[in-house]
């Protein structure tokens, strides 16, 4: 007689689980499951969606220094268990989990894509994430076809298995994009995979602080409907104002991305290289290719932007004594209104502070006054060090007519002994005491409406009240020392 097992029940994922209880978003529990795998927790079933994760030292941090957490992944095991944390949204547990994520997160080398088979297997893909980006090629910046994404999620899911370098020792790898571009690529393509989602948010928010602000408009206008004191009216409107403006920014709906991982893979690709030469003698390098493994189709992507390009320009920008650049499609390129030679968007501005004109890197400056920047068109030299600044803070001094900047110039007040002027600073003067800006003197002693400069003593001006006692003013050949 043989014995028989007793055979081990045990608790199913909530993916397979059916029923018919309030559960958690399905994907939170692969992205638990993926990171006790990788951070060596251990993490055991206490009943129907009810779990315990036994954490290591290294990651007791992330989590207030607990040595063990109690999950729960619907709202039945939370009521069995109210000690538990729920695995949802916004709850204190997922954050802990995604800092903890985001500590450890680094990049997934998946290897080369296999080669095409004679029936290739397709499936759905695995999210371990709440958002996924598209597969993209780092080098051209393209999006991959729909068999090459699919291959790649099979690859992910560890459906199938890569392939052997080997079987092609002939291949020339082909340089990634620097880090930098790569994330913006990936990024934007999040971006756009969300805006529906933050358009709809937006919407929302927009309807929510209109009901505010009319709920606001209503209750200050019945204040100020009894209010004659033109003080009360003006301490009404300012805290109006600033409750309008609190609102506003408490509607504001933002959308932040945390890359979680990056996953990457190598496909055999068909390249053909073209080089095209501008009317500048500028040279750029441009690349069309096709997967092996995908639909082998022709992929001719812009190297900026990574769409097809309707026609292609070559940057103004050159690199190396070889006169070699860069192309960009038409939408990624400008044409400077200085030189009129065309460039991308990393090598000049788009809009010149003064005529909201496009610049190349040749014909962009920054202001050192107004930190803004500008094209060569629209600069001038500031008298006062000699120093280049744009023409919108470039201004004649209203007493000596040199033409200085907004950093080396101040407007005196509208209650001067000549009102409001922009004077430099070799013009201006201080009345006693140096509280504000008055205007040049040019005589020894004070003249109403003029300011004294004495060595060693402060001038005072005839709209000084607590201005000390000078010489009467008399003409010059009846004055006593």
């Amino acid at each position: 007689m043989k014995a028989r097992r007793k055979p081990v029940r045990r608790s199913p994922s909530p993916e397979r689980r059916g029923g018919q209880g309030v559960r958690t978003d399905a994907r939170m529990w692969p992205l638990l499951e993926r990171y006790c795998k990788l951070a060596k927790v251990k993490l055991t079933p206490r009943g129907a969606d009810l779990y315990d994760m036994k954490l290591p030292p290294s990651e007791r941090a992330h989590f207030g220094e607990r040595a063990s957490v109690r999950v729960a992944l619907s709202l039945e095991a939370l009521e069995r268990d109210p000690d538990a944390e729920m695995a949802v949204l916004g709850s204190p547990f997922l954050a802990h989990l995604l800092e903890a994520i985001r500590t450890r997160a680094g990049r997934l080398s998946l290897g080369m894509i296999p080669l095409p088979l004679p029936h290739p297997r397709a499936g759905p893909v695995v999210e371990e994430t709440v958002i996924e980006s598209a597969v993209i090629d780092l080098a051209t910046g393209a999006r991959a076809d729909e068999q090459v994404t699919a291959q790649f999620a099979e690859l992910v899911a560890q459906r199938i298995t890569a392939a052997d370098p080997g079987d092609v020792p002939d291949a020339v790898p082909v340089p990634a994009r620097p880090p930098a571009e790569m994330l913006q690529l990936l990024l934007g393509d999040l971006r756009e995979q969300s805006a529906v989602r933050v358009a709809a948010r937006q919407a929302g928010a927009e309807q929510g602080v209109a009901v505010e602000l009319e709920r606001l408009d209503r209750y200050f206008a019945s204040v100020l409907a009894d209010k004659t004191d033109p003080d009360d009216v003006r301490t009404i409107t300012a805290l109006h104002e600033r409750r309008r403006a609190e609102e506003m920014r408490r509607h504001q709906v933002m959308a932040i991305v945390h890359p979680l991982q990056l996953s990457d893979a190598q496909v055999l690709m068909q390249r053909v290289e073209w080089e095209i030469r501008s009317k500048r003698g500028v040279r750029a390098p441009f690349a069309a290719q096709r997967p092996i493994a995908g639909s082998a189709t022709w992929i001719l992507a812009c190297p900026q932007c990574g769409r097809p390009p309707k026609e292609l320009v070559v940057c103004v920008h050159e690199e190396g004594e070889d006169q070699r650049g860069h192309c960009a499609c038409e939408t990624c390129a400008t044409r400077c209104s200085v030189c009129a030679a065309d460039f991308c968007a990393e090598h000049g501005i788009a809009h010149c502070r003064v005529d909201e004109q496009p610049a190349c890197e040749q014909h962009a400056r920054m202001c050192p006054s107004c930190r803004m920047v500008h094209c060569t068109a629209h600069e001038g030299v500031c008298a006062d060090g000699e120093h280049p600044a744009c023409s919108a803070c470039l201004e004649a001094c209203g007493s000596c007519g040199r033409i200085v900047c907004n950093a080396h110039a101040e407007q005196s007040r509208a209650d001067a002994p000549k009102g409001s002027r922009r004077l430099c600073a070799t013009c201006l003067r201080y009345c006693e005491p140096r509280t504000r800006p008055c205007v040049p003197w040019t005589n020894r002693f004070s003249v109403p409406g003029t300011c004294a400069g004495l060595t060693g003593r402060a001038g005072s001006c005839a709209n000084n009240t607590a201005r000390r006692a000078w010489p009467s003013w008399r003409p010059s050949s009846q004055r006593t020392r």
